[in-house]
């Protein structure tokens, strides 16, 4: 069985932002919503002016066409400054998965993570399961919201195993949820392995607070699985 601690203190470890998202969809949206507008106005001048009679001096039609051109400038500059709006937004880089539940900067919890056992499903099997237990301490400054996808497997050869998503294999996942201080929970994490790779040796928790570093913790020697040893 091994555990570690982690405390809100550490080196920043951000992991990479997501690229912007260009909205072009959007933006064409508007555009072409637009270009409707102002063809309609368009018709609806040219019928205007082709009631005008050769016989009045058309002030009123003439006014009611400068109120409509106006309308349609109007409708043109919203439509322009929604564009900028949207793309500023999309300028700002999203923050990684394992950053978004937990709030930064402010206080950080003080957590555990143990691991109960490792188990192939097979002899042949590239189905792994680590059972976990994470703990929020009784002393913890802030809750702690908790997903599957903070855990990542390493094996010998350093390669990365995220955890399976949606797996069909297991009685109780990890899954996702809130722990306050003082509170337990404990499941089990799902990573699928090519035969030919090396064993898996640690597995690390990104909480996703800013000020507290990764939780390591060394992954005992893989045992075959026994339904009997629910996580």
């Amino acid at each position: 069985m091994a555990g570690d601690v982690a405390h809100g203190a550490g080196s920043d470890q951000p992991g990479d932002a997501k690229p912007p998202v260009r909205v072009t969809t959007v933006r064409t949206a508007i555009i072409v919503g637009t270009l409707v507008a102002l063809v309609a106005g368009a018709v609806s001048s040219l019928v205007t002016v082709q009631l005008i009679g050769p016989a009045g001096d058309g002030t009123a039609d003439i006014n009611r066409l400068e109120a409509e051109i106006a309308a349609l400038e109007d409708l043109a500059s919203d439509a322009l400054s929604r564009i900028a709006d949207l793309e500023a937004e999309q300028a700002s880089p999203s923050p990684p998965v394992s950053e978004m539940p937990n709030p930064t900067p402010g206080p950080s919890p003080t957590v555990r993570l143990t691991v109960n056992w490792m188990r192939n499903l097979g002899v042949d099997s590239s189905e792994i399961v680590v059972c976990v237990t994470i703990e929020n301490t009784v002393d913890s400054a802030a809750s702690v919201f908790y997903s599957d996808s903070q855990f990542t497997a390493f094996d010998a050869d350093d390669f990365v195993y995220p955890p399976v998503i949606n797996p069909y294999f297991l009685y109780t996942p990890l899954a996702f949820g809130e722990l306050r201080p003082g509170q337990s929970r404990r499941g089990e994490l799902p990573y699928v392995i090519s035969q030919q790779a090396q064993p898996l040796t640690r597995l690390v928790w990104n909480t996703g607070f800013e000020n507290m570093p990764e939780i390591i913790v060394d992954l005992p020697a893989p045992a075959a699985y026994d339904m009997q040893d629910l996580c």
